[in-house]
């Protein structure tokens, strides 16, 4: 009877959180993180062109309709810096298409060109040596910023809106068109032309079905590391995000309705409004701390780095304008302001046995410094390894303000082999920080909030606080054999790998 009992009430639970999710997946819908890895939103960590003596990288970037509709989307790349906008296309997608295109050097600089017959508005550059510039005018032609500013970055797809199945297509249509040129099998369709003309008024809205990966290649060191897009579902609820090519929209700043899902192990699903829609995303991307591992291994001569970029930084931090939370630093034209990290010296950094590395002080003045994230897209390097050869560091903040004094240094005094856990909040410093430092402290608040907890019941906040950064990112390890002797003869041993940062969730 007890038995019974407890499988009736088994029962009565499981019918609550089922009857539950249903009235709330029929509601109002809420941006949310996609882990299965395809959504309305995809965001690429890294792009890079970078060249010099550490290495000599492109960027592969594939995006991937994994729906029978006909899709259209819009590619936008932004500098790793202040996060401007270098350049932007809109790209169609027939049933199951693939499109690929490739991030290469220009000089100093960096462009893109595409091998695919798939359409794109407007046209891009099909020559190696000659890649459609990033930085540039797309009217004019002319240059907005330096070329060597413009070589590392990060990358957000959206999609803009869905043309149905294209079967009924009638012809002239933009679905027949697109259609059309993906079988021709020609370079550039002459199909386009029709394309390019689209003013957004056939398309609709359909769940999002993007999926993509990023892979970045340097031919000298045999070295390809690979990292997927971070995919967000839900970003508009009921319309396409239409707009025309020369428009600098979507953004992450339309999404629409101003919710965020999170769903997180032991405590359940959160839903929360916010008074601005670049909150809801940002709340969605929020961790209090990421944790990866470094591999410094002679015998193989490894290297390793971390990439983290902070997509919505940019709507946050607005030159001439104070931050707005979690943000705290404000962009300035002279010396990069830097939002606080915890040192790895305060207990942070571990060895392959769990020892924590001594929080000794050293050269440094004051010893022990809180780091700083001074960019939307930050590169940790580890010991002497220059692994993606980016020029944005990882910062010591010597001054307590958080400003003026900062130098971009690696992660030094280690181990070969370990990990590390880098807190972006802290509430009070640790014993290893020294008096005065910069406390890396970041929050956001959003209102009214529901949890619906595994075991079927269900909690109202008038508000939630959430703490951290939005940090998207991953870390990489290189492995090098050299060239292996073989029967056959000597053959190079060379391996990369690329694996996403794990992340740590602080409510309250």
């Amino acid at each position: 009877m007890l038995r019974l009992t407890g499988l009736l009430d088994r029962i009565r639970v499981t019918l609550a959180v089922v009857l539950f999710a249903m009235v709330w997946s029929s509601s109002v819908r809420a941006v949310e993180w996609n882990p299965a890895g395809s959504g309305d939103v995809l965001l690429f960590p890294y792009y890079t062109a970078r060249q010099g003596e550490a290495g000599s990288f492109v960027t592969l970037l594939t995006l991937v309709n994994e729906s029978e509709r006909i899709k259209a989307a819009r590619v936008r790349f932004y500098e790793g810096a202040q996060g401007r906008p270098v350049l932007e296309f809109v790209v169609y997608l027939a049933p199951r298409d693939t499109w690929v295109g490739a991030v290469l050097p220009e000089g100093s600089g960096a462009g893109i060109v595409t091998p695919d017959s798939s359409c794109t508005d407007p046209a891009l550059s099909r020559d190696d040596g000659a890649p459609t510039s990033f930085g540039k005018d797309p009217v004019t032609g002319s240059e907005q910023m330096p070329p060597a500013e413009v070589v590392e970055g990060y990358i957000e797809v959206f999609q803009l809106g869905d043309y149905g199945t294209g079967a009924d297509a009638p012809s002239g249509s933009v679905a027949a068109a697109i259609l059309s040129a993906s079988l021709s099998g020609q370079a550039e369709p002459t199909e386009c032309a029709r394309v390019r003309s689209d003013d957004g008024s056939e398309a609709a809205w359909a769940p999002g079905s993007l999926a993509g990966n990023a892979t970045y290649i340097d031919v000298f060191r045999a070295l390809e590391l690979v990292q997927p897009a971070v995919a967000l579902v839900d970003f508009v609820a009921s319309r396409p995000s239409w707009y025309r090519p020369t428009r600098d929209r979507p953004t992450l700043a339309d999404a629409q309705p101003s919710i965020s899902l999170v769903h997180r192990a032991g405590l359940g699903t959160i839903r929360t409004q916010w008074s601005r829609p670049i909150e809801a995303v940002t709340a969605v991307l929020m961790t209090s701390a990421v944790t990866g591992e470094f591999v410094l291994d002679r015998a193989t001569a490894s290297q390793s780095a971390w990439l983290l970029t902070m997509p919505t930084r940019r709507h946050h931090v607005v030159p001439g304008e104070p931050p707005i939370a979690p943000f705290v630093s404000p962009v300035s034209d002279g010396s990069p302001r830097c939002e606080p990290t915890a040192s790895e010296r305060w207990g942070n950094l571990f060895d392959r046995t769990g020892r924590a590395l001594p929080a000794s002080g050293g050269f440094l003045s004051p010893p022990n410094p809180a780091r700083g994230l001074c960019w939307s897209t930050t590169a940790i390097d580890f010991g002497p390894s220059d692994l993606l050869g980016s020029r944005f560091g990882w910062a010591f903040m010597r001054a307590p303000s958080g400003s003026g004094a900062i130098s971009f240094q690696p992660v030094t005094q280690i181990p070969e082999n370990g990990w590390m856990r880098v807190p972006l909040h802290l509430d009070e410093l640790p014993p290893a920080a020294p008096p005065g430092q910069v406390l890396p402290s970041h929050a956001i608040t959003g209102g009214a909030t529901t949890i619906l907890r595994s075991d079927g019941t269900s909690e109202s906040l008038p508000s939630i606080t959430i703490h951290g950064l939005p940090v998207i990112g991953f870390y990489a390890s290189t492995f090098r054999n050299g060239a292996l002797p073989l029967a056959s003869g000597p053959v190079l041993a060379n391996y990369g790998s690329a694996l996403p940062l794990r992340r740590e969730w602080l409510m309250r």
